[in-house]
């Protein structure tokens, strides 16, 4: 499996942050699944409270594949499912895994039509993530982070600026 977990220095309850963290984490996973070039068949969330009670809930996805946004919906599905459930809960550590892996497949036709049009952006992210370390680069979607404060919330995906340093 490949997977991405935060343990919360303070543990939330608020269900914007929850969900912007799990965007994030799902970021994170699917690019380790891309680099891998391999799909993902089942996706998991696994979440703990405060008092250290774990729950794992876990979707599959069909046909299997690598892109953010089919596996994003996917685990804030699941996310939303348990807060249902669950609310006002105190999260200590929220997770994303991703299993059932398999090498890259033919492309699906009718899969591919039903695809998200941000699917192109995946790779780009990568890219700059690679270069210039995971936190250069976000959804917009992640834009409360886990202290509360803001992000860039305009685009679809938001790139930090750095200042170039004099040559």
């Amino acid at each position: 499996s490949i997977s991405a977990e935060e343990t919360f220095e303070t543990d939330l309850r608020e269900p914007a942050r929850l969900h912007a963290q799990l965007l994030a984490l799902a970021d994170r996973a699917t690019a380790r699944l891309r680099r891998a070039g391999l799909d993902a068949g089942l996706v998991s969330v696994k979440i703990r409270r405060a008092d250290f009670r774990t729950f794992s809930r876990q979707l599959p996805l069909r046909p299997p594949g690598t892109d953010s946004g089919v596996i994003n919906r996917a685990a804030q599905g699941l996310l939303t499912a348990w807060l249902r459930d669950h609310p006002g809960a105190a999260i200590r550590l929220l997770g994303i895994s991703l299993s059932d892996l398999g090498k890259s497949a033919q492309i699906d036709l009718v899969s591919a039509l039903e695809s998200t049009p941000a699917a192109p952006i995946d790779p780009v992210a990568d890219q700059i993530r690679e270069r210039f370390g995971d936190r250069a680069i976000f959804r917009a979607g992640s834009s409360v982070s886990a202290d509360g404060g803001e992000r860039h919330k305009s685009l679809e995906l938001s790139v930090r600026h750095r200042p170039r340093q004099p040559s």
